[in-house]
């Protein structure tokens, strides 16, 4: 009789510990115990970030004691509020925009910044310029205008190489026309699924093609929003040029003969490098995949949908990692079964998909592709702001026991199952 014992390793009991909520660890361990573990958590969580604001502090303290004049209290106060502001981008918790903006609130709380110098940046012409691009960019991928271009664009290739050089030379040379953010915005919806149609890895794609973008951006003024920022302020401050003393002006293609040849390098240099640097990353999709949990979903192709006319390959439908399409039922009742890659799409058709939840989701994004079902057209939502999520009912949840009518979910939670 062989007798297996158990030793719970100390690091790991303490681990667990870490991760308990604040009224758990009270309750069992005291109030000492458990601020000395959830000190512990938030450092081991933080660490990193504890590292940056120490390294900042002492370095700009140094400047300021050693480098600069005496500093007034407010000078300091700014090199904190900066200091905290980048620590909060690197972790990532909030969101950019809301990083930011507390950074300036706290600058205007300590009077360090007037209200106008706070909202100077709103009436730059580059940061309005930005904002209108990325409204163009959100409107081209919900109607999918560009979507023929793209596909004619692209096409089907056969390699790695090929994708590559399809992809990213055309979007090097859009961007020298328009702001680098916004042309990645309008590019990515695309582009993963069409990656999913060729078979190749997004992630092969979708970095390198950013970086294309950012290097056909300096070929003209209008390529980044960095040269425009730039030029406002040129503008704002009358920057005079050295040689003749007169107003610095820019041209659109001033700076092209230092881009292009800049561009040229750097694509070749991405051609090369993402062939040994970058690894085959799928993403959750692998993980469910060996672990599957099969689910079925229903979409229906809307009457605008950018889809029709096209092959079930032609859409991207094809080949999706951990989705199948099991049927079609068409308007007027006809039912096609396990139905081929040539198999055109029409209006009105109700796709019927078996597959993981986490790649279900994926074609909740795909234009012209609603819910089919009766209750979730229901819900007085716009399209882009749904989301699909899983639930688990606990056994003691007042939901037990009651149908779904009883249970009133939709009214309740704006949300359909």
């Amino acid at each position: 009789i062989f007798w297996r014992v158990h030793v719970q390793d100390p690091a790991v009991e303490r681990a667990k510990l870490r991760r308990l909520p604040f009224g758990a660890l009270r309750k069992n361990h005291g109030v000492r115990e458990c601020v000395g573990l959830k000190a512990e958590h938030h450092f081991l969580e933080n660490w990193g970030v504890l590292l940056f604001v120490g390294v900042a502090g002492v370095v700009l303290a140094l400047l300021g004691i050693l480098a600069f004049d005496p500093l007034p209290w407010e000078a300091w106060m700014a090199f904190a509020i900066t200091v905290l502001t980048l620590a909060s981008l690197i972790k990532g918790t909030l969101p950019t925009e809301v990083s930011i903006l507390a950074g300036v609130t706290a600058l205007l709380a300590f009077f360090i910044i007037t209200p106008q110098e706070a909202l100077v940046g709103f009436s730059s012409t580059g940061v309005a310029t930005v904002v209108v691009l990325f409204m163009m960019a959100e409107g081209v991928q919900r109607t999918s205008v560009l979507r023929p271009l793209l596909r004619f664009m692209l096409g089907k290739p056969t390699s790695m190489v090929e994708a590559q050089l399809r992809l990213w030379v055309p979007a090097a040379m859009i961007s020298a026309f328009l702001s680098n953010t916004p042309v990645v915005a309008m590019l990515m919806p695309f582009v993963m699924t069409w990656s999913r149609s060729i078979g190749i890895p997004a992630s092969k794609l979708l970095m390198p093609m950013n970086f294309a973008v950012m290097l056909g951006g300096t070929c003209t003024l209008l390529g980044t929003s960095t040269n425009m920022v730039v030029v406002g302020l040129a503008s704002t401050y009358k920057v005079l040029d050295p040689k003749t003393g007169q107003p610095l002006s820019f041209s659109i293609f001033g700076i092209t003969p230092l881009g292009v040849p800049y561009a040229a390098v750097g694509l070749i240099y991405l051609f090369i490098a993402t062939r040994f640097i970058l690894k085959v990353n799928r993403g959750a999709v692998d993980n469910v995949i060996r672990n599957p949990r099969e689910y079925t979903v229903a979409v229906m192709v809307t009457e605008n949908a950018p889809i029709i006319g096209e092959t079930i390959l032609q859409a991207g439908l094809r080949g999706l990692e951990g989705l199948f399409l099991v049927e079609i039922t068409r308007a007027d009742g006809e039912c096609l079964n396990a139905p081929g890659p040539d198999t055109r799409i029409k209006a009105g058709d109700i796709m019927l998909f078996a597959g993981q939840v986490e790649t279900v989701n994926e074609l909740y994004q795909m234009q012209g592709l609603v819910p089919a079902a009766g209750d979730s057209r229901k819900i007085n939502l716009e399209r882009h702001k749904r989301r699909l999520v899983e639930l688990v009912v606990s056994p003691s949840s007042s939901l037990v026991g009651m149908t779904v009518k009883e249970s009133r979910f939709r009214t309740r939670f704006n949300a359909a199952m």
